[in-house]
Parts: structure tokens; C-alpha cells; sequence
């Protein structure tokens, strides 16, 4: 609530008027062209609920590397009926679907819809309200169930009108768009399929550049007509280091949560198939879940061998290297081997030269005499 809410607030309460109303109607009004956007590195996360998206965000699927738009929707409230009586007939079952209600609902003891179904005490069936669920709550929802895997807020991509929205999509490009050209390349753009191990240091080394290429030449938007450049205002350069640092974070984390050595999902992984190998405690995993190999590809550098995959390969490059000395001692003897047959056969060339010498000075002597 804004300080000139809270002061009329505070004065209609001081006549004895309720204000509350008041300012929700106030905060509703600004906040219905409002749009804000959540971002996540990770896989993409299904979003269904029991029976309709979780955390009433309207969307089956929250998309990876991607700017997630959130405006302003409704929002179901289910509310007790005091009149019923808590027994097998006098019971309303609902359905919820990840929505959540406010904390002074929830205190006051109204059911909510929490994702999992539910029932309230009721005579003749739950009464329910809607009320508006402003971006700022759906992108709590969002970072307090995703927040580990890098779900976060993009302040700076906030917007209060269409012309701000499409600003704000043109920014998030001006940094993530992938190369499309030589240029885009020489200039810093990362790749398609950038793996997420080379993010933080592309964020580091590389955003900064690309942002003022994409402020000076302008960035690739789609139009009826096809891809064309548009420019971006200078003075949206400091949102642009701001969108930079909020990725960046959100970055750290996914990171984080994948190959932390202590208790990353890859370490974990790791650790649990090496049980499974040698037998010893409990929780032993014996392959790659869909997760892992995921992980595996995005971050191809973190090494995966456990003890006995290491020690397997120390027996075998020993083995293979005393196989190759062996051989080369064996060669080295049949090279001997046949250096002195070669002498052999000469010394039995010499022999037989020299007997023929021998009778042929024999013969020689018999004649003369």
C-alpha cells in the first residue's frame, strides 16, 4: 500500500470507516495492466495442478531461459459455510488447484484451495468467491516453489503498458537472443545450445558486450513482415545490467542446486550409484534417471566416475600397459632371435665355402704328386 493509501486509510479508520476495501480497489486498479516476469535455467517445469495449472499461473509448461509473463488474474477463494456441521452428510468437497488464499482468510479458518482437494463444513454446499491475484503473488508462488532451481523475478523487464511490454521482450533479446549471423558471433551471443556450465562465465565475459552491440546496432525482433533490427533506447542500458545481474543469480543458483560437491543433484547421484557398486549402506541408485542425464549433458565437464569406476580404469590401463610392455619385450626377442639366425646361417655359408676350399686344395695335391 502506497503512503497516501495508508494515510487515507489510517483517517477513514479514525471515523470509524473500514478502508480496507478501499485500498485493495486502489491496489487492484493499478495493478491490472501491470506485468511482471519470472525466469528459470532449468529444465522446463510441467505446470498442471490437480485439475487446472498450479499456483493459478496459466501456464502448462514454465519454459526454460525464457522470460514468464504474469498479469493479473482471478483467483478462486472457497469460504466455510457456517450454517454445516462437519459429518459425513453435511461436508462440500472441492478440488483446488494451487491457488492460495490470503493470510487473513486462512487465519479467520475459510477452507483454500490448495492443489490437493479438500472439504469444508457445510449444510448447502461452500461459497466462493474470486478475487484478483496480482503478478506480485503469482511470482512469489513461483520462487517459493522454484526458487532452488534458479526461478526468479526480472525487475527489470517490468512493465505498465504495451509500450513497456514490448520494450521489455526487445531487452531480455537484446542480451539472450542467440546468434543469428557472423556478426551476432563476433560480437558475444551465445549459442542455441549453450549448456548451462557455460552460462556464468558467458555472464561475465560476454553479456556485458552483447548488450552494447545490441544497443548501438539494434536486436532482431519478429514482425508480419519477418526478422528485422529494432533499436533500443539508451537509456534501457541500466536495465539491461540489471537484467544481466538478475540472470546471473538465478544462474548461480540452478548451478548450484546441479553439481554443488556436497549436495548437488549430480553429486547425490554420484555418491548413490558408488553405493550401489560396493554394496555398502543404503540408498543406492544403479542408473541415470531422466534428471541425471539431463544434467549429465548440460554439464559434460563435472566428473561422474565414482571410486570403483576409477579404480576399474587404474586395473585396466595397468593391465593394458603391461600387455603392451610384454609385447614389446617378446618383439625385442624375436628380433634377437632372428639377428642370430641370420649369423647362424651366415657362419654355415662360411663353413661350406671353406670345405669346398679344403677339397678343392686336396685334389689339387694329389694330382701333383
Amino acid at each position: 500500500m502506497s503512503t497516501i493509501e495508508a494515510n487515507i486509510a489510517d483517517v477513514m479508520a479514525a471515523r470509524g470507516v473500514n478502508a480496507t476495501d478501499m485500498a485493495a480497489t486502489i491496489r487492484r486498479a493499478e495493478a491490472v495492466q501491470a506485468v511482471r516476469f519470472a525466469f528459470h535455467p532449468w529444465k522446463p517445469l510441467p505446470n498442471f495442478g490437480a485439475d487446472t495449472f498450479k499456483f493459478n499461473v496459466p501456464y502448462p509448461v514454465l519454459p526454460r531461459l525464457s522470460p514468464i509473463a504474469l498479469w493479473t488474474v482471478e483467483r478462486p477463494i472457497i469460504h466455510e459455510n457456517r450454517r454445516g456441521s462437519l459429518g459425513m452428510i453435511g461436508v462440500s468437497t472441492y478440488t483446488g488447484s494451487g491457488e492460495r488464499v490470503s493470510h487473513e482468510d486462512s487465519v479467520r479458518g475459510f477452507g483454500d484451495s490448495s492443489g490437493f482437494g479438500g472439504m469444508v463444513p457445510s449444510g448447502g454446499g461452500a461459497r466462493v468467491t474470486r478475487v484478483p491475484q496480482v503478478p506480485q503473488e503469482s511470482v512469489l508462488d513461483l520462487i517459493q516453489a522454484w526458487g532452488a532451481l534458479g526461478m526468479e523475478e526480472l525487475r527489470s523487464l517490468a512493465a505498465s503498458d504495451a509500450r513497456e511490454l514490448s520494450l521489455s521482450y526487445l531487452l531480455f533479446d537484446a542480451v539472450m537472443l542467440p546468434a543469428l549471423d557472423d556478426e551476432d558471433k563476433k560480437a558475444g551471443r551465445r549459442l542455441d545450445n549453450m549448456p548451462l556450465e557455460e552460462y556464468p562465465a558467458w555472464l561475465a565475459d560476454e553479456a556485458q558486450g552483447v548488450l552494447k552491440h545490441a544497443l548501438s546496432r539494434g536486436v532482431y525482433a519478429a514482425t508480419p513482415q519477418g526478422l528485422e533490427r529494432r533499436v533500443l533506447p539508451r537509456e534501457f542500458e541500466e536495465r539491461g545490467e540489471q537484467l544481466i545481474a538478475e540472470i546471473s543469480a538465478s544462474v548461480h543458483r540452478a548451478v548450484e542446486f546441479a553439481v554443488n560437491p556436497a549436495n548437488g543433484v549430480l553429486a547425490k547421484t554420484r555418491k548413490a550409484m558408488q553405493i550401489a557398486k560396493t554394496g555398502a549402506g543404503e540408498g543406492g541408485k544403479t542408473h541415470y534417471d531422466e534428471l541425471d542425464e539431463w544434467l549429465m549433458n548440460e554439464f559434460k565437464k563435472f566428473p561422474m566416475d565414482t571410486d570403483v569406476d576409477r579404480a576399474q580404469r587404474a586395473v585396466t590401463t595397468t593391465i593394458k600397459q603391461s600387455a603392451e610392455a610384454e609385447a614389446g619385450i617378446g618383439n625385442g626377442l624375436l628380433a634377437v632371435v632372428r639377428q642370430n639366425q641370420q649369423v647362424l646361417e651366415m657362419l654355415a655359408e662360411g663353413q661350406k665355402q671353406n670345405a669346398q676350399l679344403i677339397r678343392q686344395l686336396a685334389m689339387k695335391n694329389a694330382k701333383q704328386q
